[in-house]
């Protein structure tokens, strides 16, 4: 990693920027199952089993809410700016005045769950009379998983109930983002090597194939909703030259996205973003170092990190 010993950030430079839900009122929001919003039923994906009440009192406030207001009020009394209910409008100014933003939100993977089929029956038509080239290989892929799982065939019967077939899609079109023939059908100019990239670029085949009959994967959730990583670039301007430091799971591919069109330095998760540890440690004692010493954010990122891995 580049040292940037000769530069120091101080707690004023950075802005933590949080998009995730933290009211009571908002939590309610997100877990309405009419709503394009992700993260909070992610962590509740049976939410009718158990009382809203229960949710926020026993899981989603004392592991979300409490954790995320007790980092933000420490950092603030060291000089970060914070920043609550950010949407993509928020960050213009952010990325202007501040050297290191640092954000708190939600990813959306390329893995299919079975909540992403909106028409699973309209989907499964589609699949199986389309002429187009594309999806006729998705087509002759679905009749060999049918043959290969048992009782395969029968998902094509609309005898099956919606839960039976969205679980049945799900197992299929989660095996066709690692299929290396489908890989080669779709690459164009660009070649598909990187396991991780190459789920990203998969995924977004199969939305624009399938547009209206699944919801998209590879998503940010920001405070207003949910949106491509390609579009959230947009408000990152083309000069910016500081550092954007993700508390998100799984981070690695938007980082390599944004490197591709901008010049700022990422940093990146490459496993899911525990808050208890990605927030109030890691983040945390960044902040604590900057407070106490003369250090750029990068290299306080860094020595925390490595004394992170030491103790293991």
């Amino acid at each position: 990693m580049q040292s940037f010993r000769s530069k120091i950030t101080k707690p004023s430079d950075c802005a933590l920027a949080i998009a995730l839900p933290l009211t009571q009122e908002d939590f309610y929001f997100n877990l309405a199952s009419d709503t394009e919003k992700d993260f909070v039923r992610s962590i509740f994906p049976n939410p009718s089993l158990v009382r809203q009440e229960a949710l926020w009192e026993m899981k989603y406030f004392p592991e979300v809410v409490e954790i995320v207001n007790k980092v933000a009020s420490y950092v603030e009394t060291c000089g970060v700016k914070v920043f609550r209910d950010v949407s993509l409008n928020d960050f213009e100014n952010i990325f202007r005045d501040f050297e290191v933003v640092t954000l708190v939100a939600h990813w959306r993977a390329s893995n299919f769950r079975k909540t992403d089929f909106v028409t699973p029956n309209t989907l499964l038509d589609l699949i199986m009379s389309s002429e187009q080239n594309q999806i006729q290989f998705i087509q002759n892929s679905f009749r060999s998983f049918c043959k290969e799982n048992k009782d395969g065939n029968e998902y094509l019967s609309p005898i099956r109930s919606t839960a039976e077939i969205n679980e049945f899609l799900s197992k299929f079109f989660n095996n066709l983002l690692d299929d290396s023939k489908f890989h080669k059908l779709i690459q164009k100019q660009e070649a598909l090597t990187d396991k991780l990239y190459t789920k990203y670029k998969t995924r977004l085949i199969l939305d624009s194939l399938f547009d209206s009959y699944i919801s998209p994967g590879n998503r940010i959730e920001l405070f207003d909703g949910l949106l491509s990583v390609e579009k959230f670039i947009e408000v990152i301007p083309n000069d910016y030259n500081g550092v954007f430091d993700f508390v998100v799971c799984n981070s690695v591919l938007i980082g390599n996205v944004i490197k591709k069109y901008r010049k700022c330095i990422v940093l990146v998760n490459e496993k899911p973003a525990i808050l208890e540890y990605r927030l109030a440690v890691f983040y945390r004692t960044i902040i604590s170092l900057l407070n106490a010493a003369e250090i750029h954010y990068v290299d306080a990122a860094a020595a925390v990190a490595k004394n992170y891995i030491m103790r293991q």
